[in-house]
């Protein structure tokens, strides 16, 4: 057992359908797609990933982009 004094965060995560904006994260998640669909833009490019079940993705403190889910998502998540 260790003391991460609050560094280290981590959970699950599911969410319907919908979308809404991410501006300046304060923190770096990093999750792993568990089931369902979703698409993220990112902000700086205009780049958009379709992610799904087996994807691990990060988003860097400071990322801004938009999260649209397409069929009901669940995530594993870490944030620090």
């Amino acid at each position: 057992i260790f003391d991460t004094a609050g560094a280290f965060r981590a959970g699950v995560w599911e969410c319907e359908p919908g979308g809404w904006p991410v501006e300046n994260r304060e923190d770096t998640e990093t999750c792993y797609i568990v089931s369902g669909r979703a698409v993220i833009t990112d902000g700086a490019t205009g780049r958009t990933f379709e992610i799904s079940a087996g994807d691990v993705i990060v988003q860097p403190e400071g990322w801004s982009g938009r999260w649209d889910v397409k069929e009901t998502i669940r995530k594993v998540w870490t944030l620090r």
